[in-house]
């Protein structure tokens, strides 16, 4: 400051916004406002100095936005009736600046009055005036006043010039320098456009090089345009000009982009002309910086950004929302400066694409970007569409808006509108610093990124909540999954209510693909309405899940309440197997390494639960539910169960009486356990057997329970159970059975057995003790610690039209009152000859239960028997045992068997022809089959038989093929290889043998020392020779099929637990078993044994005898040996 002028003298105060008055002599050197005050002093300084001979009137304010403007008067004295200000703003958020004082002091004394006198007034800007004059911007520039001109030197255009002819001989243009019209009418010379020339006028005021800071935005008079006070005008809208952003380098140069701002500036009343080393180029669009993912254009990659912009996802959402043709200036032949254009800049607040995956899920974005190519209404597009913008305006900003020119503090910026102009609404921006700034509460990462249509700021929305303001309904995330053939049965059957928000209450959506549901359509029998409506409310479920809560074997109750259930709901069960699957969904792929989830077979196309809202849950499906059909139609399902519905066929009208019964639980065993039965199988089956018929009734009957019972009806009641999710999982510290009990249609009780849901069963007998009841009636529920005696399923809870299936495996629950005797099960095996003989032999007491008789004490029966029994002890033996015989088993061979045995040939012709005479035809145990069977053997060996000696014959082979059960193995009958069984034959035993796939039975020879099977023997049926019976080949049958009796037909006591593992059985062998040899009974047997055992016994005794002697001579040897030795 120079103390000598007068006028100068006194003390400067400088007044902010805030009312603090900071004298010259006070300045804080850390005082924010350092800057200013110093910019202050420095043009005071100069207009002390520069004061002769010119009037000068100054004056220092703070304007509304924070800036010093520094304005002056220049009056010349020869001009006093005229003032031209000139204005200087500085900006104080820059911490670098240029201080004005020093080149100021070097502007020329006599100023000039407009830009093109101070052009013209220098001969480095004859080019630049020159393409002034070819671009038809002389006056235009001769207009301006309070401007900053940024001017091209000739050696700028030089360089120019040169790069544009080097270009246009590569693209032969010959005609580079004709002057042509854009067509806009603007006019073009050497490539040069208004447009580009305008970027040279900055309209903020008048800047000498030495008030340029780094940073700084600039705006420029291109494309400027003020607003239209007409308002039928489609420039009303006023449109801000292209901005230039200033960087000063560590040298001191001040740059615009690559251009060098140069010393030698020329002041005049209408600005200042500053000397630059280029031409300027127009800014990038905005389109450009977004693609480019904001990186200089001269350094980008461009195969590397081809296809990997960071911010495609606001691009497309531009697209979507209708705006981009407004904000992007794609068309290269959009000028600003077409007096008829409407269009204005933007400022866009920019996210990335994983902002937006962190705002979005990707059926929401599908929704918001993708609705336009949905087959939906208008009506859903515009609200899609609506909901959109909504969102997405929170990042428009109908102006260019700098942060470098806002300042600090906190700002209210207004966004756009649906039709992307001026709205009411506001974004709160604040500026903490040049680097540090935010929106909304999102911070800025990239601040003023520059293009020819706006500013572009890169934000930081992760986690953002700009798009929950959109009311997200179940419809709108299921048009985001394109599950519009869904919807569209869901509008079409009146249940809108469900997906559109409207109805109270959670819920979990099972939404088909559309190419599910057009393969359900095209193959599905689904066209009545009432049918279609039950299927989609089959995909609906109360309550919402998450796919954490969801656990193998759950069930699900859906919205579905059918009448044949009694109005409850349908079932959906949960399946998780175990196995690792990979799957494509639109923009994700994923492999689910873990648990594949299924709800019944339909497994998921998207591997988790998509939110609908806060109160929804959708899980999208690859194949549709199909809600559960007829019991045959779930029973035929799995073939390994499919003779179950061929015994239900069996019985008249069973099946129709099934189906119209409502709330049913039937348990289905296996083709394997029903194979199982047997003969009990072939009797059942009969197609004429009345009886059979009932019996195959009571045992269907059985296998259905009046209720419906699926595996978590029962109510878990452990002590031990913190939680019911515990409960389900098994994971209670103490094991716990809990127990419900129901009934069969027959009317026979069955309990339940509950754990967890890997062990469900089912049982006759109760398994609740006196101690642990808690109630005698139906559905009371016990628990208990353990129980082993119950059928467990091995498939449940599989849902049918009217109730539910639960399966077997390997056991049948035969009821109390299903009562099968020996001679059903030889109907089964359509045997007459065997009970033929037992009627004719009278020995029909071993097919009638057995009454109490006291130990040892024949009955009427047995006494008759016994008259046939001449010298033999056998039956008086089995009599008199000291155990109790509790029923038989019975080894039958078939009819065509016995027509090949000539001693049954024999005695049946007799019997039927009248022959025997011993035979009383008036008994009912006379059984004749029909008519006289055909000697197919020759000569019959026993045609010249007795009648007596048929019988006795004949009724020992018969008791060889009985076996007597009694109390002490009631219970031990096996398969075991080896296993021997007493027979009524008198010490004659069986032995069961297992060699291969083939179950045998043999007879072992209590007579011979000789392994059995293995000893030759004459052909079967020759009479017995004196002394013995005959033998044949190999004495063993192979078991064919068998069947069990029920335990409880020989005596009630006996135990029946419902289940078919009594072991008292009908076997059907393939051959008649014969008698082994017996010693001859003539006497001479007796005293050819007894010499043969006196024999072998003398022999024994010689043979010790002879040892004996021989140690004695070896003992007296010795001794005499020792006494020669002494003497």
């Amino acid at each position: 400051m120079n103390d000598s002028t007068t006028v100068c003298t006194g003390e400067l105060k400088l007044q902010f916004n805030d009312g603090l008055h900071i004298p010259h002599s006070n300045i804080n050197t850390n005082d924010l406002r350092i800057s200013i005050l110093q910019t202050a002093l420095d043009v005071y300084s100069l207009l002390c100095t520069a004061s002769s001979g010119e009037n000068l009137y100054f004056t220092i304010f703070s304007s509304p936005s924070n800036e010093v403007l520094i304005r002056y008067f220049i009056i010349p004295r020869r001009v006093s009736l005229k003032s031209t200000p000139v204005n200087f703003s500085f900006n104080p958020f820059k911490s670098s600046h240029v201080s004005l004082s020093s080149s100021l002091k070097q502007k020329n004394s006599l100023w000039k009055t407009t830009i093109i006198d101070a052009l013209s007034s220098d001969t480095r800007y004859s080019r630049f005036l020159n393409y002034l004059q070819r671009l038809q911007l002389i006056l235009e520039f001769n207009s301006l006043t309070n401007v900053t001109i940024l001017a091209p030197t000739n050696e700028a255009f030089e360089k120019y010039e040169k790069q544009l002819q080097s270009k246009s001989s590569s693209e032969n243009n010959a005609s580079a320098k004709t002057k042509i019209k854009s067509p806009h009418f603007s006019p073009i010379y050497n490539d040069l456009t208004q447009e580009r020339l305008l970027l040279t006028v900055i309209r903020d005021g008048v800047y000498g090089s030495s008030s340029w800071v780094n940073g700084m935005v600039w705006e420029s008079i291109s494309g400027w345009r003020p607003a239209d006070t007409d308002e039928s005008s489609p420039s009303k809208i006023p449109v801000d000009g292209i901005m230039l952003k200033s960087r000063i380098e560590k040298n001191g140069k001040i740059m615009i982009g690559n251009v060098e701002v140069q010393d030698g500036e020329i002041w005049c009343t209408s600005g200042v002309v500053l000397p630059i080393s280029g031409i300027l180029d127009l800014p990038p669009r905005l389109y450009d910086i977004l693609s480019k993912n904001f990186v200089d254009p001269g350094s980008y990659n461009k195969e590397l950004l081809a296809n990997n912009s960071q911010y495609s996802f606001f691009i497309e959402a531009l697209r979507a929302s209708k705006w981009d043709s407004r904000i992007f200036f794609n068309d290269k032949n959009t000028n600003l400066l077409d007096p008829n254009t409407t269009r204005i800049k933007h400022t866009l607040w920019v996210p990335k694409n994983s902002d937006f995956a962190s705002m979005l899920t990707r059926p929401q974005w599908n929704y918001i970007t993708g609705f336009d190519s949905l087959p939906i209404n208008e009506k859903t597009k515009l609200a899609a569409l609506s909901d959109l913008r909504s969102a997405m305006r929170n990042f428009v900003s109908p102006t260019s808006i700098s942060l470098a020119r806002l300042g600090l503090g906190s700002h209210q910026v207004p966004i756009i509108d649906d039709n992307g102009l001026v709205s009411d609404e506001n974004i709160t921006v604040t500026v903490h610093s040049p680097t540090m700034a935010y929106v909304n509460g999102m911070k800025v990462n990239l601040i003023d990124y520059l293009a020819y249509d706006g500013v572009s700021h890169q934000i930081d929305a992760l986690g953002s909540n700009v798009f929950s303001k959109i009311k997200w309904t179940p419809e709108k995330i299921m048009f985001g999954l394109n599950a519009t053939k869904f919807i569209n049965l869901i509008v079409k059957y009146d249940l809108s209510e469900y997906i559109n928000g409207t109805k109270s209450g959670s819920w979990t959506f099972l939404v088909p693909t559309n190419r599910a549901i057009e393969q359900f359509e095209r193959f599905s029998g689904y066209i009545e309405n009432k049918d279609m409506k039950h299927w989609l409310l089959y995909h609906i479920i109360p309550n919402k899940y998450e796919k954490s809560d969801l656990f193998n074997g759950q069930l699900l109750r859906s919205e579905l309440k059918p009448s044949s259930i009694d109005q409850h709901r349908q079932i959906i069960k949960v399946r998780i197997p175990t196995t690792a699957k990979t799957s494509m969904h639109r923009a994700f792929t994923y492999s689910n390494k873990t648990n594949w989830l299924l709800f019944n077979d339909a497994s998921l196309e998207y591997p988790d639960s998509i939110p609908g809202d806060k109160f929804s849950n959708i899980y999208l499906l690859s194949s549709t539910l199909i809600p559960p059909e007829s019991l045959i139609n779930s029973l035929v399902q799995d073939l390994d169960y499919s003779m179950f519905v061929g015994m239900i066929s069996s019985v008249p009208n069973l099946l129709k009486n099934i189906t119209n019964t409502p709330s049913l639980t039937v348990v289905v065993p296996s083709n394997n356990a029903i194979s199982n039965l047997g003969l009990v199988y072939s009797y059942l089956t009969r197609p004429s057997d009345f009886e059979a018929k009932a019996d195959l009734l009571k045992l269907v009957l059985n296998h259905i329970i009046k209720s419906v019972v699926y595996s978590d009806s029962i109510s878990f009641s452990c002590p031990s159970s913190d939680s019911k999710r515990a409960s389900q999982a098994g994971t209670f510290s103490k094991d716990c059975t809990t127990v419900l009990k129901k009934e069969t249609l027959g009317g026979n009780p069955v309990w339940f057995l509950y754990k967890n849901p890997e062990t469900f069963a089912i049982s006759f007998k109760n398994p609740q003790n006196s101690k642990n009841v808690i109630g005698n009636t139906d559905d009371k529920l016990g628990t208990m610690d353990s129980y082993q005696d119950a059928i467990g399923f091995v498939q449940s809870d599989i849902a049918f039209l009217s109730g539910v299936v639960h399966r077997i495996s390997n056991s049948l629950m035969i009821p109390k009152n299903l009562v099968l005797s020996p001679k059903k099960l030889f109907r089964g095996m359509n045997s007459l000859v065997y009970e033929f003989l037992l009627n004719n032999l009278n020995m029909t007491y071993v097919l009638e239960p057995i009454k109490s008789v006291p130990k040892n004490t024949p009955t009427k029966k047995e006494k008759s028997s016994r008259a046939y029994l001449k010298n033999s002890k056998s039956q008086s033996a089995k009599l008199d045992t000291e155990e109790e015989v509790d029923g038989y088993s019975f080894l039958v061979p078939p009819d065509q068997v016995w027509h090949e045995f000539p001693p049954f040939v024999e005695f049946y012709n007799r019997v039927v022809d009248g022959s025997d005479k011993d035979v009383d035809k008036k008994n009912p145990g006379f059984r004749p089959l029909g008519q006289s069977l055909n000697n197919e053997i020759g000569t019959n060996p026993w045609e010249n038989a007795t009648m007596e000696e048929l019988r006795e014959y004949l009724q020992k082979i018969v008791r060889l093929h009985i076996l007597p059960i009694k109390s002490t193995n009631l219970n031990a009958i096996s398969t075991s290889s080896g296993q021997k069984y007493e027979t009524l034959h008198e010490d004659v035993k069986l032995e069961y043998q297992q060699v291969g796939s083939r179950k045998i039975f043999m007879v072992i020879d209590p007579f011979s020392s000789i392994p059995n099977p293995s000893y030759p023997i004459p052909p079967i049926g020759i009479p017995p020779e004196k002394g013995g019976y005959p033998r044949q080949t190999t004495n063993f049958a192979v078991i064919s099929r068998q069947g069990g009796i029920s335990q409880n037909y020989y005596k009630k006591s006996n135990d029946h637990s419902g289940k078919i593992q009594s072991p008292l059985i009908v076997y059907e062998i393939d051959s008649v078993l014969q008698l082994p040899l017996r010693p001859p009974d003539d006497g001479q047997g007796f005293f050819s044994g007894l010499l043969w055992k006196t024999a072998l016994v003398l022999a024994v005794w010689g043979l010790v005898a002879g040892l004996s002697g021989m140690v004695c001579l070896w003992v007296h040897s010795l001794k005499t040996l020792n006494s020669y030795e002494q003497i």
